[in-house]
């Protein structure tokens, strides 16, 4: 899509794009490392991610099930509902989006879902680059708000994937 820009320029911008896809969507998503619970206590914080900084938990799951928790100020931190009445080791693995330290890899829904809004936030910042030979300020508007429109449905269909209220259905008031 942009002819003539170096290959570290293409690099940098498409890292630059994936780092505020991942950030403002919220799609990277993984399962935390295993944690243990312990009786009586109901307040958690999730160690380091090996892959990234988590911004987001969606969700956390105790024998595989998903209990109900609220999350605090702090990204990482969150409370359970309901206070652990005995101690379980390696029982309890938080649902989280991360900010990942390294972009050499994607995972495969980003691939498969998000491939053209990456590309289109990509181009759009190397087309907003003034006095360049592959500057268009008009193909970088539109190339920006698809990228736009696509990190918004990335992050709704992200969202949705984890929420347990019912999708509201309202029909047109002419129907």
């Amino acid at each position: 899509r942009v002819a003539g820009a170096p290959n570290a320029t293409l690099r940098q911008e498409l890292e630059a794009t994936m780092r505020e896809f991942y950030v403002k969507s919220g799609s990277f998503i993984l399962k935390a490392q295993p944690m243990d619970l312990l009786a009586g206590v109901d307040t958690y914080q999730i160690p380091v991610q090996p892959d990234g900084n988590v911004l987001y938990i969606y969700g956390v799951l105790i024998d595989d099930r998903f209990v109900r928790f609220t999350g605090t100020e702090t990204p990482a931190e969150f409370i359970l509902r309901d206070t652990p009445s005995q101690d379980k080791v390696g029982a309890m693995v938080p649902v989280v989006a991360l900010k990942p330290l390294q972009y050499d890899t994607v995972p495969e829904y980003t691939e498969t879902y998000d491939f053209d809004t990456i590309l289109d936030g990509a181009a759009g910042r190397l087309f907003n680059m003034p006095d360049k030979p592959w500057t268009n300020p008009n193909q970088a508007r539109t190339s920006l708000q698809r990228f736009r429109v696509g990190m918004g449905q990335a992050r709704v269909r992200t969202r949705n994937s984890y929420t347990k209220n019912n999708t509201q259905t309202r029909f047109p008031p002419w129907a």
